[in-house]
């Protein structure tokens, strides 16, 4: 029998033999009918049962088809019934523009991953999906996964790679178009189930972050800002070894600090916590080495030095939760503040170290989910 598809005959009637068009993944379909079945009256539909053969059905009733080419047909579209060859051509220019305005009707945005699905409804289903999950789509087409395909999603290689990705949905991936993808490196998820497809998109956009930030990770100052703990200034000489407070921010090993109330003065070597990382709230013990108590004291706190670097490397962005609110202090000795930590805020600074966020030497902050 071969592939056969179920319509829902709404108006008038189809007779085996006639000449039906539909839009398929490859362009227009027209095909003879060969056979036109229904199940027997009173029968239950979900236990397996022979199915009678029609020569005519009227509306308005479902009726399965027997023709040729059907595996390339495509679900949620109109089917027609053409008489001659000047219907045909009009009904072939009608459903090509059919699932070309529905498929245009669809937003989508300059970075994002590219949706392929089997039907029109699955695809629907797929972005509405993807929407609520605030992953961008740039791309959807309908149908397997061509060559044709992979060049399009590669355009992403040059903007963002964690979105040169190809999320197929029932779909199946031709064997030319997997080699291109590995040559090019854009990923193939496939998969018949909605949330198995975005489980291994997620998984895959979290691996990459991570491996970004491994990369980025010694070059990259967090935000912080520390109270000296007088009482455990150990060492004032070169190398300072005091106990600090962790007020606001990240500090880890290797950040270099500042005096924010001395003119942003800076101590300019590294700090070395003793460990790799730490957060708001905790004590820990800094190695400076440099000279305290010369123009500093105890009552000073201290801030991360960010003079020409930039706190988030990396192609788009990097961390993502280390984010602070700026105030400003006395326009001579302009003061950095980190009160609080702001999520999907990233901060940046830009050759020098000043306040004003419109000032291109100053700090600039953006907003990205993370």
């Amino acid at each position: 029998m071969g592939t056969t598809i179920d319509v829902i005959l709404i108006n008038g009637s189809i007779n085996e033999g006639d000449t039906v068009v539909m839009a398929g993944t490859e362009g227009p379909i027209v095909t003879p009918i060969r056979g036109l079945l229904m199940p027997q009256p009173m029968k239950e539909l979900r236990v397996k049962n022979q199915y009678e053969h029609h020569k005519t059905v009227k509306a308005a009733q479902g009726v399965k088809i027997i023709a040729k080419d059907m595996e390339k047909a495509l679900a949620g579209l109109p089917l027609y019934v053409a008489h001659d060859n000047d219907e045909k051509e009009y009904y072939k220019e009608e459903v090509a523009a059919v699932l070309k305005d529905t498929l245009e009707s669809i937003k989508v945005q300059e970075r994002g991953v590219f949706v392929q699905a089997s039907t029109l409804g699955s695809l629907e289903a797929l972005l509405e999906f993807l929407r609520t999950s605030e992953i961008p789509y740039a791309g959807i087409s309908i149908g397997p996964v061509h060559k044709k395909d992979i060049m399009k999603a590669s355009v992403m290689l040059e903007h963002d790679s964690q979105y040169a990705v190809i999320l197929a949905f029932d779909v199946k991936v031709e064997r030319e178009a997997q080699e291109l993808a590995d040559t090019l490196g854009v990923k193939i998820f496939t998969a018949d189930i909605i949330y198995h497809l975005f489980d291994a998109f997620i998984k895959y956009r979290d691996e990459l972050k991570r491996k970004r930030q491994e990369e980025f990770k010694h070059i990259a100052v967090f935000p912080c800002k520390l109270r000296v703990l007088p009482q455990f200034i150990f060492n004032s000489r070169d190398p300072i070894v005091m106990g600090v407070s962790v007020e606001a921010g990240f500090i880890k090993e290797g950040t270099p600090v500042c005096v924010p109330s001395k003119e942003l003065l800076p101590l300019y070597y590294t700090c070395n916590a003793g460990f790799g990382f730490s957060k708001r709230g905790s004590s820990v013990g800094n190695d400076i080495r440099t000279r305290w108590g010369r123009r500093e004291d105890s009552s000073d706190n201290l801030r991360d030095e960010r003079r020409g670097t930039r706190v988030c490397p990396g192609p788009g962005g990097f961390w993502t939760h280390t984010l602070v609110s700026i105030s400003h202090g006395p326009r001579k000795k302009p003061q950095v503040r980190l009160d609080k930590v702001i999520r999907h805020f990233h901060v940046q600074a830009f050759g020098g170290v000043g306040c004003n966020p419109n000032d291109i030497k100053g700090f600039k902050l953006r907003t990205q989910l993370s």
